[in-house]
């Protein structure tokens, strides 16, 4: 069976005390401000197994949980049909369930570390909606701090939140990790490589959201793709007696 490393810190200025792996070592390190300490020699060259870092500096405490060479699995399913329930009065223009969602997820003992960052990532992206919706200035924060959280993920519903934060926030380099099938790649184009030459107009596919079996997007967003989408279509429908490539800012 894998050892468990844990690492818990304490104290007022700041430092880091690994606890027992399964043979009983212990070590205690300093941490100081601008010092970056590197505890890579500490953990065994082939360990397999969680580390567990607990980072106290006065009242501030932050939990990391790193898996290395292993990582417990994603029950999609559950967790997708959870956030699509938690979305679902956000698309209704009604307060979204913050608490049962915080209760029966982001607090419940079953459900271990991955699972809990994957489903946080999402309750700050719904939150961030609600926010904005309600015009409170909040909003981007909660934007933000969703994109950090679900950056490891690649599911489906991860690269479309990362793909709307992407236009939201105006980070279109972001995009240009989307395919070519995906409903994302005209805004790619649009900012990320136009002008274009006529024969890469085409094929473009028209963004089509459903909050009921997808994510939430707000009306705005989803217009704002629309009007990209159209401008590529008419930009297309010229090029054909265009050979030239066509600008933003062609008449």
């Amino acid at each position: 069976m894998a050892h468990q490393l844990l690492l818990n810190a304490q104290g007022s200025s700041g430092f880091v005390e690994p606890g027992a792996m399964s043979d009983g070592l212990s070590k205690t390190w300093p941490l100081q401000h601008g010092k970056p300490r590197d505890l890579s020699s500490f953990i065994p060259r082939q360990y397999k197994g969680v580390v567990q870092l607990t980072i106290a500096i006065a009242q501030f405490k932050k939990e990391f949980t790193v898996y290395c060479r292993t990582q417990p699995s994603l029950d999609l399913s559950i967790l997708d049909n959870a956030i699509a329930e938690l979305q679902r009065d956000l698309g209704r223009g009604k307060e979204p369930a913050w608490s049962h969602f915080q209760r029966d997820f982001l607090q419940n003992p079953q459900r271990h570390s991955l699972e809990k960052r994957y489903l946080s990532g999402f309750y700050s992206y719904t939150l961030a909606g609600y926010l904005q919706a309600n015009q409170n200035p909040e909003s981007g924060r909660h934007f933000a701090d969703a994109y950090g959280q679900l950056r490891p993920f690649a599911t489906n519903l991860a690269n479309t939140a990362r793909f709307i934060l992407a236009v939201k926030m105006n980070w279109f380099r972001l995009l240009e990790t989307c395919g070519h099938a995906s409903q994302f790649q005209g805004a790619n184009v649009f900012f990320n490589k136009w002008p274009v030459r006529s024969k890469t107009r085409d094929g473009f596919f028209a963004p089509r959201f459903d909050s009921e079996s997808g994510l939430w997007i707000d009306p705005f967003t989803e217009l704002y793709l629309l009007a990209i989408f159209s401008f590529l279509c008419q930009a297309s429908a010229l090029s054909r007696n265009n050979p030239l490539p066509l600008g933003r800012n062609s008449r």
